[in-house]
Formats: structure tokens, C-alpha cells, sequence
């Protein structure tokens, strides 16, 4: 129940006398869409627990002047957003060597010549596209893993050139 002031349209619909409290009770009948407002607002009173109220008379088709609605809630505050990482140089070749385009960019491109051809006398029986685009970037890049163009300046420097050259290639495509 709550202490706030309620407005509940209904209809007057009996009324009956109780001599031995010197009182009338009124049977209001309220729309049961308004249910729920009706317990909000009064709970359940009994003769041990009265609800004060007051009661007008409405003239019908005209609405109830109703009181301010109550502030809503303040809306939670934002979650942050997420931090964007730069990807490293090992992630940026493991995505690129994944792509198609670039596969087959440095399978045939005359940049990556000599690194092909070392990396097709090591490839396994059942390499993949991607292993040999791999390989073939460790290669060039001279390193052994490709976490490696982390840490190794110039390793990153050829692999940003490969990256320059693929990216030409692509416009020249295009």
C-alpha cells in the first residue's frame, strides 16, 4: 500500500446504512483494469485498519484532473565503451594470410618469389592455402613465427612492405 494520493475513477453503485456505527457503506465498482492501482493504492482495509479517503462526485464525460506523474526512474547510467586494441603485426599476417586475395597475392606476386619457392620445397604433403601464405610471409620476413614482426624491426619493416605491395596490387585490381 502506498501513502501517496491515488485518483480511481469508478461508479457509485450502492449504498446501505450501518446504524450501529452511525455510517453508510458505498459499493464503488471500478474498472478492472484498475485492479491493481486499487491495491496499490489502498491495500486491504478492514474495520481494524481504515484507509482515509475522500469521495466527490465527477460529472460525467469530463476527466479527473489528475496529479503530476511521478518522475521516472533515471535511466542506468552507460556501459563504458569497449576499448579498441590495435591488433599486432603477428595478428594483422595471421588474418591476412587467411584471406583468400592475399594467398593468392603472394603465391603469385614477384615480391615473394624467392620465399615461394623455398616455402613450396618445405610444405608438408597436405599443406593448406594458408599454411603457405604463412610460410611464405615467415619467409620473407625472415623470421621463424610470425610473432616475431612484434619485436623485430625490421622483420615488421618487410612485412608492412608486403602489406603495401598487396594493398597496390588490390587498387590495381580493382
Amino acid at each position: 500500500m502506498s501513502d501517496a494520493p491515488a485518483v480511481i475513477m469508478g461508479s457509485l453503485v450502492k449504498m446501505a446504512s450501518v446504524g450501529t456505527h452511525k455510517s453508510v457503506v458505498l459499493s464503488i465498482h471500478v474498472p478492472e483494469e484498475a485492479a491493481e492501482q486499487v491495491i496499490a493504492a489502498f491495500g486491504y482495509p478492514t474495520g481494524s485498519r481504515p484507509v482515509a479517503v475522500v469521495v466527490a462526485r465527477l460529472v460525467e464525460g469530463v476527466e479527473p484532473v489528475r496529479g503530476p506523474e511521478p518522475e521516472a526512474a533515471p535511466l542506468p547510467a552507460p556501459k563504458p565503451l569497449r576499448e579498441v586494441r590495435r591488433r599486432t603485426l603477428a595478428e594483422k599476417a595471421a588474418m591476412m594470410c587467411a584471406q583468400k586475395g592475399f594467398q593468392d597475392f603472394v603465391w603469385d606476386s614477384d615480391v615473394t618469389a624467392l620465399a615461394v619457392a623455398s616455402a613450396s620445397a618445405a610444405a608438408p604433403q597436405e599443406s593448406t592455402s594458408d599454411w603457405f601464405a604463412a610460410e611464405i610471409v615467415r619467409r620473407f620476413c625472415g623470421v621463424k613465427s610470425r610473432a616475431e614482426l612484434n619485436t623485430d624491426p625490421a622483420a615488421a619493416e618487410r612485412f608492412n612492405t608486403l602489406l603495401a605491395e598487396y594493398e597496390l596490387h588490390q587498387r590495381s585490381v580493382a
